[in-house]
């Protein structure tokens, strides 16, 4: 790994939010002062002691029109020795011509149980049904928002006659999932973690990509449980519960997504759906040692601004996709989400086009991702924990000297102004949704949980004229990476750790009084925001474990277990295919068994004699 000519280390700023760490009733009394009317100066306050301002006022970008949701079109990335190829049909024709390619990951191996008649849907939901129950009512570990058992059996009765039959829907036919509890599903509130919103909000339609995969055969088994409207990093929420992280139940899972990293992590189920506005498919994915994808933005039907069946929260910057076990299985269900459009076209930069699928045959080649390369901002990657940094270099040091990626030393500059842009636009996206459903009301306002309520009081500290100046930003930083990953620069990637610290601890008394630690959220989203907030598909995949205590921002426990490390790999628009090349090949070299079997792992569900 090369580090000539890395001049860019002096540009790179480290930065993270500076505020009390509160919880219990100095949160509350923090909470109950600041939504006072009179407490508007006290806000600004807070956003200007930390930096927020001069981005959003000082620096000058009249030059730039703002650019108010990604533009993923027409990006001039490389496509030399690109790894892929094109399936111009449906998504069941992909998921067949994928299914001839796969010949490892859970997916497979179930679908193949179920071939051979080792065991059936049936007898699997069963031992699913048994594990939901016994999490939730005997371990606590809080991970179902709601599942509905006569609904899963009878789902796995219809898969369990096509499997009797010879006549499967497709390798997903009869495998277990749940859905974020942010996504539409028909027969399921959409709660999004709080206590009211499903009264505010009905159920008439289920989201398009989670029906696709129904379509496909899976078995939705229910709704996970969320950080309260996906706000949050920890999952903490002292409203619908807290999930506990497989590898350490005395940590977090991360979020928002973090009932279905624990569902996937747990062994309870191999697949789940999440979605990702600032990280919260891929920080709980590699807090709990599984792999998530964030999607190219608005790949997916019912994503975005065009989403009536996902609440939206955060349209410019959030998405779905998958979380799994394997790099496998997340392909297979990013297929599987990948339904038409009404009009018959697929969703993506060449419509009409077909699926670009990774072409697995090459990975049995030596040094597979050869004639491919990766872009690292050096001084970013290295903001992290000395074990998480430790463990992220050495797989990187796989894909350059086992599977052949070049590395080459690569600058980011406006980070800082990446970091305060996203914030703003989240912020006041959330804000400018749950204004009308809860803040004007005071006895639903004070519902939320107190984390809730103090992200959404900053948020109060922003102008229509500082979301106009993020657009700009947006603008700024999406032009920047173009010149990165292009065809000119012949830049595949950008790397770096999906998180710089590994799982936070829970404190035991935040699980009823609430915490707000807002440096522990900067730090956790170091990584994050920059695929978020200009469209990019990004992919977390686990690279090992480490033992290091930071938790995040200066919680305490040295006695916890080995956490996981993730690493992630980020791409030009609808670039998944070869997002999941790189994965793959990855995953297979560092052949790691990420299941936490010594601590919380049901092993049993998925076994046959």
């Amino acid at each position: 790994m090369s580090r000539e000519n890395s001049h860019s280390d002096a540009i790179y700023k480290s930065h993270t939010l500076k505020a009390p760490v509160l919880y219990g009733i100095p949160l509350r009394l923090f909470v109950n002062v600041m939504e006072a009317e009179a407490s508007a100066p006290l806000r600004r306050l807070l956003i200007a002691r930390n930096g927020l301002y001069p981005a959003l006022e000082d620096v000058d970008l009249h030059s730039l029109s703002p650019t108010f949701s990604p533009n993923t079109k027409d990006w001039n990335a490389t496509s030399d020795q690109r790894p892929s190829f094109t399936i111009p049909s449906s998504t069941a024709h992909a998921l067949q011509e994928a299914s001839k390619l796969i010949k490892s990951g859970n997916i497979y191996n179930i679908h193949q149980s179920y071939l051979s008649g080792k065991t059936t849907p049936l007898v699997v939901a069963t031992k699913v049904i048994n594990a939901l129950q016994q999490a939730d009512d005997k371990d606590n570990m809080c991970i179902m928002a709601s599942y509905n058992t006569q609904s899963i059996l009878q789902q796995a009765a219809d898969s369990t006659e096509r499997y009797t039959q010879s006549a499967p829907l497709s390798i997903l036919d009869g495998i277990p999932f749940a859905v974020k509890d942010l996504v539409d599903v028909v027969g399921y509130p959409t709660k999004g973690g709080t206590s009211f919103l499903a009264d505010k909000r009905s159920v008439t339609t289920t989201n398009p990509a989670v029906q696709s995969l129904i379509n496909a055969g899976c078995i939705l088994i229910g709704k996970t449980n969320t950080h309260e409207i996906g706000i949050g990093i920890t999952g903490l929420n002292t409203v619908a519960g807290t999930p506990k992280n497989p590898h350490c139940t005395g940590c977090h899972t991360g979020g928002s997504s973090s009932g279905s990293a624990a569902l996937v992590a747990s062994g309870i189920c191999p697949i789940a759906v999440g979605t990702d506005g600032g990280g919260s498919i891929r920080i709980p994915s590699s807090l709990c040692g599984i792999v998530g994808l964030k999607t190219t933005h608005d790949v997916l039907v019912g994503d975005g601004h065009r989403s009536e069946t996902v609440v939206p929260l955060a349209p410019s910057v959030s998405v779905m996709g998958p979380m799994a076990g394997t790099v496998s299985d997340a392909l297979l269900v990013y297929i599987g989400m990948r339904c038409r459009r009404k009009n018959g076209k697929e969703n993506n930069n060449k419509e009409g086009d077909g699926m670009e699928l990774p072409n697995i045959l090459r990975l049995s080649s030596q040094q597979p991702l050869k004639g491919l390369t990766a872009g690292i901002f050096w001084p970013w990657f290295e903001d992290c924990d000395a074990e998480v940094l430790a463990e992220c270099k050495a797989a990187v040091k796989v894909l350059q000297d086992t599977l052949g990626l070049s590395i080459v030393d690569i600058t980011l500059p406006d980070l800082d102004l990446l970091r305060t842009a996203h914030a703003v636009t989240i912020a006041s996206e959330m804000r400018s949704f749950m204004s009308p459903l809860a803040l004007n009301d005071t006895a639903l306002r004070q519902s939320l949980n107190l984390e809730t309520r103090a992200t959404l009081l900053v948020a109060a500290g922003f102008t229509g004229a500082h979301y106009i100046q993020a657009q700009k930003i947006r603008t700024k930083v999406e032009n920047n990476i173009r010149g990165i990953l292009s065809s000119t620069t012949a830049i595949n990637f950008i790397i770096t750790p999906t998180t710089p610290v590994t799982a936070p601890a829970i404190q035991p008394q935040t699980l009823t009084g609430g915490l707000s630690n807002l440096n522990q959220t900067s730090t956790i989203m170091r990584f994050i925001t920059l695929a978020n907030f200009i469209g990019l598909p990004s992919i977390s995949v686990p690279v090992g474990k480490c033992t290091t205590s930071s938790s995040g921002g200066g919680d305490s426990n040295k006695e916890r277990r080995s956490m996981p490390v993730g690493l992630q790999i980020m791409a030009a628009p609808y670039q998944e295919a070869i997002l999941f090349y790189a994965a793959l090949a990855l995953e297979t070299a560092l052949n790691l068994d990420t299941t936490p079997k010594d601590v919380y792992y049901r092993n049993d569900i998925f076994k046959y004699s």
